[in-house]
């Protein structure tokens, strides 16, 4: 028996260094991402620890939406025109029943070292984030007339520096400073990076001294500033929901409420004023008044919100069943030939929102699932103060609603795998604030 029990735990410690290390590449080319989970996988199945009995009955049901979502997908495949297009689409989401599947039964080993693959997410940003700074120096670098000369924009617009801000254009900013991923994934991720470290300075679980505290507390500051470089307006908006969200929730929590009703007042200021600067939000605020206003108005210059419209018609013509899992991309591509969109057209732009996109491809039941994926286990954290949990699907659901994430492996992986992080690794309660404070009031 010993022997057994001794393989076993270097295998289920091979597991947890496989999961730090997929955790820490997410940020990178996604090639590392698949190459680990191939190898954890490997490693799963040698461990052999996928019947034991669960008692866990609501997150049996968040495992089931996941397993639903991705049968839905098959079952698309088979009234679908294109095949090719299906087979590629249910392989890209393969992530979303392997991920929670291994997860659910590894629940209960990794209570204890949550935290460790946690922040080994939050390492991963930080250098990716150096390295990207870093290329973007490089190339600002040129030798003219024998010397090295120093020149971050892309295009000779001579802006000042409030300029640059506002409206990007150089080597530190949007497309050219992110070389791993688009910068709105990138900036997801980040967002999710400084939701972790906040969560966890607030329950003490890192910056144990003054020091380490400021030095967590230098890094969230750099990682919103590298939000804002990334230009990105699915980052600033969630960015900002975070901040926002998170200085309520400890306004009314504990002692101090006077110190902290003024953080979450700077908080205010400091967005509005941020985002109010930037000219991709500006123009954003403009297409969404624009829709209430007069929505008659909406031209094909406004492409994003255009080609939600255009979802929406496909929608209606394929609202129960959806046109099939490999058929989105092409129905959108007949109607921008129709209405002469020649740029979305070359560019094979998708729906720009995974909601749409869902319903485009599988109907209401596609819509149904995933709109429950994100709402139950919401509702739950909310009964149970998962503050984590609570603003990691906020921000998600910002995400989709802007961009179709889950056609994108960087999308599909990072969305299943802190998901299932999350919902199906129990929280370590001897850590929990309120958990403590409840025993507290208790007599011994």
């Amino acid at each position: 028996m010993y022997p057994f029990l001794k393989y076993n735990e270097v295998i289920r410690k091979i597991n947890f260094f496989l999961l730090v290390l997929i955790s820490f590449s997410i940020p990178f080319h996604r090639l590392f991402a698949v190459y680990l989970c191939a190898l954890w996988i490997i490693f799963s199945l040698m461990e052999g620890n996928f019947f034991k009995k669960i008692s866990r009955k609501n997150e049996k049901g968040y495992l089931l939406l996941f397993i639903l979502f991705y049968v839905l997908h098959v079952i698309g495949m088979t009234y679908s025109e294109n095949t090719k297009a299906a087979e590629i689409d249910i392989i890209l989401k393969t992530p979303f029943v392997i991920m929670p599947l291994l997860l659910f039964f590894s629940g209960d080993y990794l209570r204890e070292k949550k935290n460790k693959i946690l922040l080994s997410f939050v390492a991963g940003n930080l250098l990716a984030s150096v390295i990207c700074l870093i290329a973007a120096t490089v190339r600002s670098f040129s030798l003219v007339n024998g010397t090295w000369a120093f020149n971050a924009e892309l295009m000779d617009h001579n802006y000042s520096f409030w300029q640059m801000l506002a409206n990007g254009g150089n080597n530190f900013m949007y497309q050219s400073l992110s070389v791993f991923h688009h910068p709105g994934y990138f900036s997801v991720y980040i967002v999710i990076s400084v939701l972790l470290l906040l969560d966890m300075l607030v329950r003490k679980e890192i910056g144990k001294s003054m020091h380490t505290k400021a030095l967590y507390i230098l890094l969230i500051l750099f990682f919103c500033i590298m939000v804002y470089l990334l230009f990105a307006r699915t980052g600033l908006i969630a960015l900002f929901t975070i901040l926002l969200g998170y200085s309520i929730y400890l306004t009314f929590k504990g002692k101090g409420k006077l110190y902290k009703m003024g953080m979450l007042i700077i908080v205010i200021i400091a967005g509005i004023l941020v985002i109010g600067h930037n000219e991709r939000m500006k123009n954003s605020y403009y297409e969404i008044k624009k829709i209430f206003s007069d929505p008659n108005k909406i031209t094909k210059q406004d492409d994003r919100i255009f080609i939600w419209g255009i979802s929406l018609e496909i929608i209606k013509n394929n609202f129960f069943m959806g046109v099939g899992t490999g058929d989105s991309k092409e129905k959108l591509m007949e109607i921008y030939r129709e209405k002469q969109m020649v740029e979305a057209q070359k560019a094979r732009l998708n729906a720009h929102n995974q909601f749409l996109e869902t319903t485009i491809q599988l109907g209401l039941p596609g819509l149904l699932v995933l709109l429950a994926i994100f709402i139950l286990p919401f509702i739950n954290a909310v009964k149970n103060r998962n503050i984590v949990l609570m603003c990691f699907l906020i921000v998600n659901g910002i995400f989709f609603f802007f961009e179709s994430c889950l056609n994108r492996q960087a999308g599909v992986v990072f969305f299943s795998f802190f998901y299932s992080l999350l919902v199906f690794i129990p929280k370590n309660e001897n850590r929990n604030i309120f958990t403590l404070s409840k025993n507290l009031k208790e007599p011994c």
